[in-house]
């Protein structure tokens, strides 16, 4: 594995699997400390715009109770490294890490192309952004 930021070949398995797939892993950069998944190949150019990810099942509330302790973990495992700074979550799904990395962080913003949950986004004070491209005309990356 090879950073696609920095081209570094030092990396660590951070987390083995992920919330819904136990065969993608959480990877690291030791060199630029990018956080990134291990494999992209589930993901087509529509996967996420209208993917409507547990709407039918459960409401907001019952879905960020469903992935709070995975929440918990993120902050436990990022708190030195995100206090006082600004927080970019590509895909945070329902929010649950943001709103906690808001007492944190000096800011919080995401890149989620799901359209569902935008006004629940915008109501807690979370900024996102639809892709890569919308937040590069707001901010220097």
């Amino acid at each position: 594995m090879i950073c696609y930021i920095c081209n570094s070949e030092k990396i660590r398995i951070k987390h083995k699997g992920v919330r819904d797939n136990p065969n993608i892993n959480v990877k690291e950069s030791q060199s630029c400390g990018l956080v990134s998944l291990d494999s992209f190949l589930h993901i087509s150019d529509s996967f996420y715009e209208d993917s409507q990810m547990q709407a039918s099942a459960v409401s907001i509330d019952e879905w960020l109770n469903q992935t709070k302790n995975d929440d918990s973990r993120r902050i436990n495992d990022l708190r030195d490294l995100i206090r006082n700074k600004t927080v970019l979550d590509f895909g945070p799904r329902n929010g649950g890490f943001l709103i906690k990395a808001k007492e944190l962080s000096k800011e919080v913003m995401g890149i989620e192309p799901e359209k569902q949950f935008k006004s629940f986004f915008k109501d807690n004070g979370i900024r996102i952004y639809d892709t890569i491209d919308q937040l590069k005309k707001r901010h220097v990356l």
